[in-house]
């Protein structure tokens, strides 16, 4: 039996916060130091008129971005809902990036840190879901009156 602990959480949670802004960061800082074909690359994808299904998308993916910052929120303060909120925001978030965003890129270490915090998210799903520390994010069906 695992024996995952809110501590371990909150550094999860803190750990794919960082690595997810730094990535993001350093790939807009870095933009100008990659192949002259890549910039060239996004140069013409971002020429590119945004369709209405990308609006659309956007749109939704905003509020998904909300459910996860919520979510992280909630998680830190073991609050029941959040695991439901957050499970749901990163598996319907996921599948709809890669179907909206046309062009992606990363430098090096962009890339790095957003595996990064890809595998902190898995591992937040998991001891969330599969450890001891579940049993805060349980719904009592029958709770025990007082």
């Amino acid at each position: 039996m695992t024996h995952a602990t809110p501590r371990l959480l909150r550094c999860l949670i803190l750990a794919e916060v960082v690595c997810g802004l730094t990535s993001a960061v350093l790939d807009l800082a870095l933009e100008d130091r990659l192949p002259a074909e890549i910039r060239q690359y996004i140069a013409r994808a971002d020429e590119t008129a945004i369709s209405t299904v990308q609006w659309i998308g956007y749109g939704l993916g905003i509020v998904l971005l909300m459910g996860v910052i919520i979510g992280w929120i909630g998680l830190w303060r073991l609050w029941r809902p959040a695991r439901r909120i957050y499970t749901a925001s990163w598996l319907l978030g996921m599948p709809l990036y890669l179907l909206l965003e046309p062009v992606s890129y990363y430098t090096p270490i962009g890339a790095m840190l957003s595996e990064y915090s890809v595998l902190a998210a898995g591992m937040i799903l998991g001891i969330t879901h599969f450890s001891d520390l579940s049993a805060h994010f349980t719904v009592l069906k029958n709770p025990m009156p007082a």
